[in-house]
């Protein structure tokens, strides 16, 4: 996408608007100073596994990091946004808004059609 274009779709970050990448990515921006993985998982409703899978695509394209802390017999896990994945998610949001935006003037467009004249 150029700079003159507006922003389509298919433009947002695939990475990013994933549905259940973008529940944990909104989750950690909710939560600037980390979240730990019990937490994560019981606000966004997910298995391990699932959470774990996510976590990973989310960590390969250094959108979050992560933080072990040994407390007693348990590790702790914290994650975070890096500022690399927080910049992405604030121009994804831009990008979906300018997104949603053109579909509601489209479809308010098409509700009330404005009248045309006849030239004759």
């Amino acid at each position: 996408m150029n700079k003159a274009q507006k922003p389509q779709a298919r433009d947002l970050d695939k990475v990013i608007h994933e549905k259940t990448r973008l529940d944990i990515l909104t989750t950690l921006a909710a939560h600037p100073k980390g979240i730990q993985f019990t937490d994560l998982k019981t606000l966004n409703e997910l298995t391990d596994g699932n959470l774990n899978r996510h976590l990973k695509v989310l960590a390969d394209a250094e959108l979050i990091q992560s933080k072990k802390a040994n407390r007693g017999r348990n590790a702790k896990t914290t994650y975070s946004m890096t500022k690399r994945g927080l910049s992405a998610f604030e121009t994804y949001l831009g990008q979906l808004e300018a997104v949603l935006q053109r579909a509601h003037q489209a479809t308010t467009h098409t509700r009330n059609p404005t009248k045309r004249i006849a030239i004759e």
